[in-house]
């Protein structure tokens, strides 16, 4: 399934930015990935869309995310979308989906279906999805301190554990197939088919960091051009023990 959404407040990708921002332990565990939306609000025709686009800018330069962060303009092939979840998980990273509220989560699917710990709003559909602590966590939108010393906590504990990443990694793939192998309507079943996309197209050949990422994804926009490159900088991202 392939979805259009637009870059707003609700999506709440200004708050994970700024949870980070404001977390020093966290920023010097991981880097921060964000892909959607478009870099330039000129080329939003919503106002609220632009908005937030234009906070972005702002939290970049005032918390100094240079080197620590990459925004990534929305993706338009579903193939390499897939391959930012495979990759991150590759290099054993971490997914955020922060919305102040989700009706259901099809991102959130996406990444425990990659094998990708996550952590999404225990605000909607996703609250059901996971099961906290066993098969990914839950993160309050309302409470963007705790939520990053969450994540943090997390990260240290993988340092420490070697096996711990893998154990929740594998807690939310056992719980993608508990949920699917229920009855599920009709509805449901087309997306079934991009599941296994996302677990099998392999074929991502952009490095992002040689360190572990966290990755926020908003959705997807019809963008190309200058919009189709990565924004944050142009030396790279930190690695994450340099």
């Amino acid at each position: 399934m392939w979805e259009e959404k637009k870059y707003q407040g609700i999506k709440n990708i200004t708050g994970l930015t700024e949870w980070y921002g404001k977390n020093k332990r966290l920023r010097n565990l991981v880097n921060l990935v964000i892909v959607g939306g478009f870099f330039d609000p000129s080329k939003s025709k919503d106002m609220e869309e632009m908005a937030e686009i234009k906070k972005m800018h702002v939290l970049i330069e005032k918390y100094q995310l240079k080197g620590q962060l990459r925004w990534i303009a929305a993706q338009t092939d579903r193939y390499r979308n897939s391959e930012l979840y495979r990759y991150i998980a590759d290099t054993k990273g971490a997914f955020v989906q922060p919305a102040l509220y989700e009706a259901f989560g099809l991102t959130v699917i996406k990444a425990m279906n990659c094998g990708l710990p996550t952590f999404a709003t225990n605000q909607g559909g996703p609250a059901e999805i996971i099961v906290d602590g066993v098969s990914d966590f839950h993160i309050d939108p309302n409470n963007g301190g705790e939520s990053s010393s969450k994540i943090a906590d997390f990260f240290e504990k993988c340092k420490t554990d070697s096996r711990y990443w893998n154990r929740i990694s594998q807690g939310g793939l056992k719980r993608i197939y508990e949920w699917y192998s229920k009855s599920k309507p009709p509805s449901f079943r087309h997306f079934d088919e991009h599941i296994v996309v996302s677990t099998h197209s392999l074929l991502w050949p952009q490095t992002l960091t040689d360190g572990n990422d966290v990755i926020f994804e908003v959705g997807v926009k019809v963008v190309g051009g200058d919009d189709a490159k990565v924004h944050g900088g142009d030396d790279g991202l930190r690695d994450r023990d340099g």
